[in-house]
């Protein structure tokens, strides 16, 4: 089995000379032979070895023994402590997922303080096979059946050319000591459900059924690596980037067999769900206008394009002091200044680049802000209020455009000037006035 695990690292070029490497020891059959063919190989290794407090003694029982190895092998272990179920109920996800998450932000944690070059995990053959099932019976694409990668970033799985029997058989002929975690034979979980009740019905149906499922996932990743280039080199033709601002042309996704699959796969970059993605296809061509969102994105439906910009978070604009004349850059830069009123003086209506204001009316600090349901101010030369809104929409407006207004309020939050298109009447230049501010983007 060695000359195997051997060979593997070296077709994959997963360890190079002089790496250190950080093993995720859990006790179990699978991370203790992983630890042993590489210590046997003469890696350079250190162990790490998670408690999550999930079954009690036995939790600990598993860092004491995973201790005790470390110690009788003379190598570097350390143990990291988890509030598991705590964290679970924070983030409101599954014990499985919490163990997941905080583990893995644990090793990348571990690979920059320690300076460790690859993270060592114990997944094998069985492992893919199953996870490969999984995402089958969730109804996942080809990216989630093309199973787990032998190499990800700084994670490597150098026995995932091997399978469970392979492993415990290892086990037994070298005298390895390892911890059973009784919850491995559960069948609450769908992995469990898929080891112990699945996997000997294909076994049963065809001899080498496992290997053939193995060479059908690395045939899926082949071909998902080719299909992704593929779909980028046509995203990239198509798509329009213009900052935060992506656009591709409607046309691109009406087409019955290929337009939902290739929307989804531009979309699905932005969080964007499969269900959404139905839904914005059966939208395409008679709503113009309508709205979708994603965790961190909207995506509008425009005439004759799809839009996706990132949703604004209300981070605090810088405030304006009037005391001197200087310069501000958030997003824009904008040059204001104070000055007299003089005889003769000419109002500057180009709103586009000026807004002239009478000093006296404003009450300082003046602040740069988005845009918000509700605003509401009084246009120059309208008699009464209008909703920020509607104007967007009188001036047509894109929604990217609502996204990235600014507005220029004052210290009671009343809008002074929707930057760049129209002042509020309140506080323009009148004959009265006697000192103005003035400002220049």
């Amino acid at each position: 089995m060695i000359k195997d695990f051997q060979h593997y690292i070296e077709e994959h070029s997963l360890i190079s000379k002089g790496e250190r490497i950080f093993v995720a020891l859990s006790g179990g059959v699978d991370s203790m032979v992983l630890t042993d063919l590489l210590l046997r190989s003469g890696y350079n290794i250190c162990l790490g070895h998670c408690n999550f407090h999930l079954r009690d003694i036995e939790s600990d029982g598993d860092e004491t023994f995973v201790r005790k190895y470390a110690k009788d092998h003379q190598l570097i272990c350390y143990v990291k402590h988890f509030d598991t179920c705590q964290y679970a109920k924070k983030k409101a996800v599954s014990i499985e997922m919490a163990a997941r998450e905080l583990r893995y932000a644990w090793f990348e944690e571990m690979a920059e303080t320690e300076k460790f070059d690859k993270v060592a995990l114990a997944h094998h053959g069985d492992d893919n096979i199953e996870t490969f099932l999984i995402n089958l019976l969730r109804g996942s694409g080809i990216r989630g059946l093309k199973g787990i990668k032998y190499k990800n970033g700084i994670y490597i799985r150098p026995l995932l050319w091997s399978n469970r029997q392979q492993i415990e058989k290892y086990a037994v002929d070298k005298k390895i000591e390892w911890r059973e975690d009784y919850t491995n034979s559960e069948t609450v979980y769908l992995r469990n459900k898929i080891r112990h009740q699945l996997l000997p019905v294909f076994d049963s149906i065809k001899e080498n059924a496992r290997q053939n499922i193995s060479k059908s996932i690395d045939y899926l990743s082949s071909e998902n690596s080719l299909y992704r280039n593929m779909i980028w080199e046509k995203i990239h033709a198509i798509e329009s980037v213009e900052t935060d601002l992506r656009k591709i042309e409607k046309k691109y996704f009406l087409d019955d067999e290929t337009g939902e699959q290739l929307l989804f796969e531009w979309i699905r970059n932005f969080g964007f769900s499969f269900d959404q993605c139905k839904s914005i296809k059966k939208s395409i061509s008679s709503e113009s206008g309508r709205r979708f969102y994603s965790d961190d994105y909207q995506l509008v439906i425009q005439n004759n394009t799809l839009e996706v910009f990132r949703l604004f978070s209300e981070e605090k604009l810088p405030v304006l002091i009037c005391n001197s004349e200087g310069e501000l850059e958030y997003p824009i830069r904008m040059k204001y200044t104070l000055y007299n009123k003089t005889d003769g003086f000419i109002v500057d209506k180009d709103f586009v680049h000026t807004a002239q204001l009478d000093f006296d009316r404003l009450k300082f600090p003046l602040q740069l802000r988005r845009w918000r349901q509700g605003d509401k101010f009084c246009p120059i030369g309208l008699k009464g209020s209008k909703l920020v809104s509607d104007f967007f929409n009188d001036i047509a407006f894109t929604a990217y455009q609502k996204k990235n207004a600014l507005l220029l309020t004052d210290a009671e939050d009343r809008i002074i000037w929707v930057v760049g298109h129209r002042i509020d009447d309140r506080f323009k230049v009148l004959k009265t006035t006697e000192r103005i501010f003035q400002f220049i983007v």
